[in-house]
């Protein structure tokens, strides 16, 4: 019985593998080479046939990076699509809840997609409540459906998490409501 002996070696790969493609996606920023991501993405997602969570999240990413105009309602519904997955394959993930709350920020043409974006930060927050770029995005969808005070008070705690943009938005908040 047991594993095959290379089993375990397999794994470590695939974590190194998964860490590096996160490593490379955080490290770019706006400058990531999109090509270069996709193929690694792909590559590892054909060594990992098994849905994995993070690289449903990186797939969602890569979708939003479409810089074709023309395909600006795909790459919203294919991000989703990826988004969601993760969720379904790992329910209290928080960072699939953020993601797709800001996909639905992106989108956002009505006050119910503004609230149905402050519904998937808040379970995003109510598994990692003091992650400030989660109430950063929930105090914007807060501000959008008029909620001052929900958002002054999300982004006083964004701000006092490290999130420099939060004292930046709380200020244009406050301004904006003369106080």
């Amino acid at each position: 019985g047991g594993n095959p002996p290379n089993m375990g070696l397999c794994t470590a790969c695939f974590v190194r593998d998964k860490a590096g493609l996160g490593a490379l996606l955080e490290s770019q920023g706006d400058t990531l080479p999109v090509e270069q991501f996709a193929q690694r993405l792909d590559a590892l997602m054909a060594r990992h046939p098994q849905a994995d969570p993070d690289l449903l999240l990186f797939s969602g990413g890569l979708a939003l990076q479409t810089r074709d105009p023309e395909q600006i309602r795909v790459r919203f519904e294919n991000a989703i699509k990826a988004f969601r997955r993760a969720i379904d394959l790992a329910p209290g993930f928080p960072e699939a809840y953020y993601y797709l709350g800001s996909v639905h920020l992106m989108s956002a043409r009505s006050e119910g997609d503004y609230s149905q974006a402050r519904a998937l930060f808040d379970q995003a927050i109510a598994a990692a409540p003091n992650a400030p770029h989660y109430l950063n995005a929930r105090a914007y969808a807060r501000y959008r459906l008029g909620d001052l005070t929900g958002a002054e008070a999300d982004y006083l705690q964004s701000a006092d998490g490290g999130l420099i943009l939060s004292r930046i938005e709380l200020a244009e908040l406050l301004w904006l409501s003369s106080r």
